[in-house]
């Protein structure tokens, strides 16, 4: 290898020749891209220090001195590097939170208004669930929202989903990534879902978590993509939170859970808390409050965007939120429990909807109680159990419906 290579030249462009020479690659020049050190004078300090050139993954003290500090790229809630979760129930606007974390990452926007962003660069969202919605609607919401035209913002790439298990397909996404920020440096990837991600894969393995999180690796180490999101969802019984193994939930270095407050009716519009479930580095337990407010968009139709809650707000809806269950509600999350119409203990519905509203889990149990002869009563069959109502009807309980069934078929 020439002993005349500009070092410090060579670090400040930093990922620009992603593509370098097979014989080169993992030597000193590939060893700066790949320890994001952009700094010329502290490349040529790292370059001078004495490495063995067969050496691919160890660092001496020495060496790792120059490496760069972890940084906050949204300050308190995303640090550089890292691999980060977000985990909700369905309809509990997962994307949406997504999607405004990813723009504002592109652009420097605020994040939810009111977040600053510290570093931006290219963008890729991969989206499994309504790739033409994400396209279309919601992307396009946010650039109206904050002052841009529609389909103009710079360094957003959105697609299918990647494929965690077929090869084949991650290394043509790795390489399109490469050839599209060629001269920039990427700063995210967004999954978007982890469960259309794993295609098929059993997410209640580890072994599947293992796999999952050496794609994340791979990913990032091949394109330069310093940090990556993935979208998640909780599982039946939302009191257990996160789908998946427990070796997901140790592998994320930040994980986020959104709790619905309240939906409005008329306007289709929600107040969400984000809480910080997990942040491996530093104090976790932050809760975010957040709005979603329409916009309309060039061809008549509307869409959401997410705004932080002023502490007035705040307050207004938990003091609503957590006086009452809706009929909705108490449905929705019998459904998530139990699709196929079968009994669901009482104790279960009630701490789905204590993770859902601000009451505590006795709490929800005495508004079901007291619901069960007048507004939850068709969910509560002859015997008194929860289950869903009969399909097709509003106000029978699905025992009822049953029984009425089977006499007027004869079927006795």
């Amino acid at each position: 290898m020439s002993d005349n290579i500009d070092w410090a030249a060579l670090a400040k462009t930093n990922y620009d020749d992603i593509e370098c020479d097979p014989e080169i690659y993992d030597t000193r020049e590939a060893i700066i891209r790949q320890n994001r050190i952009v700094d010329p004078k502290v490349a040529q300090e790292f370059a001078e220090q004495p490495r063995d050139e067969e050496t691919r993954k160890f660092r001496s003290r020495q060496q790792a001195k120059y490496l760069p500090k972890p940084e906050w790229i949204i300050k308190d809630l995303v640090q550089d590097g890292s691999n980060i979760a977000i985990y909700a129930p369905s309809g509990f606007l997962k994307s949406f939170v997504a999607i405004d974390i990813a723009l504002s990452l592109a652009t420097g926007e605020q994040v939810f208004g009111t977040l600053p962003v510290a570093k931006t660069g290219g963008v890729f969202y991969s989206a499994g669930e309504g790739q033409r919605n994400v396209e279309d609607k919601r992307i396009t919401a946010w650039e109206l929202a904050h002052g841009f035209e529609a389909f103009s913002l710079p360094n957003v790439w959105t697609g299918a989903s990647f494929i965690v298990n077929d090869d084949r397909t991650i290394e043509g996404d790795i390489s399109e990534i490469c050839r599209l920020v060629r001269g920039n440096s990427p700063i995210a990837a967004f999954i978007d879902t982890k469960a259309i991600a794993l295609n098929g894969l059993d997410e209640d393995k580890s072994h599947v978590a293992s796999r999952y999180f050496n794609f994340l690796q791979k990913l990032k180490k091949e394109t330069g993509i310093s940090t990556t999101v993935t979208i998640g969802h909780f599982g039946k019984d939302l009191s257990r939170l996160e789908r998946g193994s427990s070796a997901f939930r140790a592998g994320f270095d930040t994980i986020f859970h959104i709790q619905n407050l309240r939906k409005d009716d008329e306007t289709g519009c929600h107040t969400l808390e984000l809480h910080v479930s997990k942040q491996k580095d530093a104090d976790d337990g932050a809760v975010f409050h957040l709005k979603s407010e329409r916009v309309e968009l060039p061809d008549g139709e509307t869409s959401l965007v997410l705004k932080t809650m002023e502490p007035e707000e705040i307050q207004a809806v938990k003091d609503a939120s957590g006086k009452n269950i809706s009929l909705n509600m108490l449905i929705q999350t019998i459904r998530e429990l139990a699709p196929d119409g079968e009994v669901v203990p009482k104790r279960d519905i009630a701490r789905s909807l204590a993770a859902q509203t601000n009451l505590s889990v006795s709490g929800a149990e005495k508004q079901l109680d007291r619901g069960k002869g007048d507004k939850f009563k068709q969910c509560v069959d002859k015997q008194g159990l929860w289950r869903l109502p009969f399909a097709g009807t509003q106000f029978e309980p699905f025992q009822d419906q049953l029984d009425s069934l089977v006499k007027e078929r004869g079927l006795n």
